[in-house]
């Protein structure tokens, strides 16, 4: 197949990572993939030297006919079988040239996370009339989309899956690396959340009622965020902020942690858990859509109630004070990120999916 995808984000997140996997892994299966994304974007640099072929587009706003047509006439010569826009301005511009210059390519929507305006009847119409089908990401996302009024025939679950050689970049001498930039000690009991912004503060405002050994390692967040909380709380433990990371060297973040956390309140299907799974790190996560669909309560991971910093701590506490319960969340989430969400199943299934509709 000819498939062309298309982000105008790109950036450091999920899922950037997430559609980077993909054009990768379709583009290793023998189908010959593009990838219109802007020049200064991570994923271009992600997926330079690769099968992926790069296409730099500027997506400078969501109307733009000139773009569109450019886009009708790339697939036209290039006799693209698949379209796949993975943004918002994608979105727009796909169907632009589809309506305005007749572009024929199948056209599918990948819907990653819950928006936070989904348009009302108006917007939902719009994307379902002139889409062929829209790819949502978990069983959660689909739920929520059909409350909001889409028609499950218009809605396919793709799972978000993780490749095996993301484990393969776990470095003994990398990680020995951060400890010593941290002055990290064996005492120390990290708890990590890696991540974008998504409700650290809860983290932190939950050192108040840990033990002082505890230390909190947020990845991706920039020194001094939450300096006032801990002020303010007076807060003895340590926080370290590292701001962004390089992705070849997440996993060795991930590796550190005696616990990773993911308090976010809504999400589509993190990496970032998948990630931390895969390492054998014990993971706690907010009991919102998304991260329901990745883990057990009491079986791979545990759940917290949003927002609810008692039950935070009360968890952070069962895996701190049971080796046996840390040992088999550990366990079973290392089986859930590398065999239920591994890359090759979400490759075949983009495959198979992208077949039948052609």
């Amino acid at each position: 197949m000819n498939i062309l995808i298309l982000t105008q984000q790109g950036d450091m997140a999920g899922s950037t990572n997430s559609i980077s996997y993909l054009c990768k892994g379709l583009s290793e299966k023998g189908h010959e993939v593009y990838l219109m994304c802007r020049k200064e974007a991570l994923i271009n640099r992600l997926l330079t030297n690769t099968k992926v072929q790069l296409v730099h587009l500027p997506f400078r706003k969501k109307i733009d006919l000139k773009l569109a047509k450019h886009i009708a006439q790339f697939c036209l010569e290039h006799h693209i079988d698949v379209v796949n826009a993975q943004s918002s301005k994608d979105r727009y511009l796909t169907i632009q040239a589809r309506i305005f210059y007749g572009m024929k390519s199948k056209l599918f929507f990948t819907r990653r996370q819950h928006p936070e305006d989904i348009g009302g009847f108006i917007k939902t119409w719009f994307y379902s009339s002139f889409t062929d089908r829209i790819i949502v990401v978990s069983e959660s996302l689909k739920s929520y989309f059909l409350k909001k009024g889409y028609n499950e025939k218009d809605l396919f679950v793709i799972q978000n899956g993780i490749p095996a050689f993301r484990f393969d970049l776990i470095s003994q001498e990398k990680m020995k690396e951060i400890k010593n930039q941290y002055q990290l000690t064996n005492d120390d009991f990290i708890i990590g959340v890696i991540s974008r912004k998504k409700n650290q503060d809860l983290v932190v405002k939950a050192l108040s009622l840990l033990p002082i050994k505890v230390v909190v390692l947020l990845v991706g967040i920039q020194q001094g965020e939450y300096d006032d909380i801990i002020s303010e709380l007076a807060i003895k433990q340590r926080v370290i902020y590292t701001g962004d990371v390089a992705p070849e060297d997440v996993m060795n973040y991930h590796s550190l942690c005696n616990i990773h956390i993911l308090p976010s309140s809504l999400e589509g299907l993190p990496q970032t858990l998948l990630e931390s799974m895969g390492c054998g790190i014990p993971n706690i996560g907010t009991n919102v859509s998304g991260i329901k669909d990745v883990i057990r309560n009491g079986d791979n991971g545990l759940l917290f109630e949003d927002h609810n910093i008692e039950d935070l701590v009360h968890k952070i506490k069962l895996i701190m004070n049971n080796e046996q319960l840390s040992k088999q969340i550990a366990e079973k989430g290392k089986i859930t990120a590398r065999v239920d969400f591994s890359l090759e199943n979400t490759i075949k299934n983009h495959e198979h999916f992208f077949a039948s509709q052609l």
